[in-house]
């Protein structure tokens, strides 16, 4: 019996230096990764990037004339009443493909002229310089992505399908005028979007500014405009043809996720090892991509990242990973759009001044930049078809398919019918 106890002490000697040693080791490692995670925090800092949630906050109180935000609000019991009635208009074969029957543009005429203080809120909207949605930045990241910003996200897709259905009911009457400054008005808005954080925010705007532009593309090819209207389009088209909102993206998802790990680790307490290292590898991913913001996406392909990172990082950001390079792929798809509309517009312009010749992309008398593919680097592909223009990008598979726009082979506006996949 003796001898038995003196086995089970041993064994809990033995046991307690185990634990005592993993008790140390972990220690060391905390205060190892720790500190690579605090030089990485401080360099963003350093940057004068946020990395925390409240600094999310906008630093000046934007006045409620200059806030699209403010009018939004106020139309929101309006489009909300207005997507209910026209729903069935919404799904109806054709309606959004350019071949409305004349009872959904009576039912939208009807629907919007039993709301007649909507479209003038909106009107206003996209006349404001500013966008600011008063967010409280005081709650969890958690409760604001699952509370408010999903409602508000909702509320943006459902103006922009509300414009769109006016387009499509202006120009079936005839009143191109009024369906191209429709247009304008999703675009800005668009903009505005742009400065809801978070990639999922980033990723509405995208879809909402998609629509803008095809809305406008539909309205160029009906028929001639003033010259000021294609003046107008290229103007703010202009302001679409940048990386800030991706950009701005990319630091608020990188600010939620910091936040995200701080709370899994406090959870830990001294077991946070394996999350330091993680979130240490998430910020190197965001670093990363940050690096190749400014260089076409074949370059990021040639890098490899999939590939590099696999089985290589924390589980964490391995789920992000794929987040990280859909969000890259679809700016560089919306930018594409940008500039083919941009082009577009130019021969349009050209055309309705009765030049009926083809010119190259170098005679259109646009910035080099405005005619680039951001996929590859390379020119935007532009021909001239029996029923219009084509212009369009290689995509992501970084090969011309003839501008074969279906299923997001290639990304541009043409003639025919457009793209079946996501709008983002």
């Amino acid at each position: 019996m003796k001898k038995y106890k003196r086995y089970l002490l041993r064994g809990l000697i033995a046991f307690g230096l185990i634990f005592a040693i993993l008790l140390g080791t972990n220690s060391v490692y905390v205060v190892i990764r720790g500190r690579r995670l605090e030089q990485k925090i401080a360099a963003i800092r350093t940057a004068g990037d946020p990395v925390s949630f409240s600094q999310l906050a906008p630093t000046e109180v934007t006045p409620p004339e200059q806030n699209a935000a403010v009018f939004l609000s106020r139309a929101q019991v309006g489009v909300e009443k207005l997507s209910k009635e026209l729903f069935a208009v919404y799904s109806a074969p054709g309606f959004f493909e350019g071949s409305p029957s004349k009872n959904d543009i009576k039912a939208v005429e009807s629907a919007l002229q039993g709301s007649p203080d909507v479209i003038p809120l909106l009107r206003q909207a996209a006349a404001c310089s500013e966008y600011d949605p008063q967010i409280d930045y005081t709650v969890s990241p958690e409760a604001f992505i699952e509370t408010s910003l999903a409602d508000r996200l909702g509320q943006l897709r459902a103006v922009t399908r509300l414009l769109n259905a006016r387009v499509v009911m202006l120009v079936a009457q005839g009143d191109r005028k009024e369906a191209f400054e429709t247009c304008l008005w999703m675009l800005r808005l668009s903009r505005s979007f742009e400065r809801e954080p978070a990639f999922i925010g980033f990723l509405v705007s995208v879809a909402c500014r998609a629509v803008g532009i095809r809305a406008a593309d539909e309205v160029l090819r009906s028929g001639p405009l003033p010259k000021s209207a294609h003046l107008a389009l290229d103007t703010e088209l202009a302001l679409h043809d940048s990386t800030e909102a991706y950009i701005r993206a990319l630091k608020s998802e990188r600010v939620l996720g910091i936040e995200s790990f701080q709370s899994l680790r406090s959870q830990l307490g001294s077991f946070q090892w394996w999350f330091l290292s993680d979130e240490c590898d998430y910020l190197d991913l965001f670093s990363e991509q940050f690096e190749f913001v400014s260089r076409p996406y074949s370059e990021l392909v040639a890098a490899g990242l999939e590939n590099k990172y696999k089985g290589r990082i924390g589980p964490l950001s391995s789920g992000i990973l794929p987040a990280l390079l859909h969000g890259r792929r679809a700016n560089d798809r919306s930018i594409a759009k940008v500039r083919s509309l941009r082009i577009l517009n130019t021969l349009q312009t050209r055309a309705d001044a009765g030049d009926k010749s083809e010119p190259k992309l170098e005679d259109l008398g646009l910035p080099e930049s405005a005619t680039t593919d951001p996929f590859t680097g390379m020119p935007l592909r532009l021909k001239k078809t029996d029923t219009g223009w084509l212009v369009y990008s290689t995509g992501e598979n970084l090969k011309d398919d003839g501008g074969e726009l279906a299923d997001l082979r290639d990304i541009g506006l043409g003639p025919k019918k457009e793209e079946t996949g996501p709008a983002y």
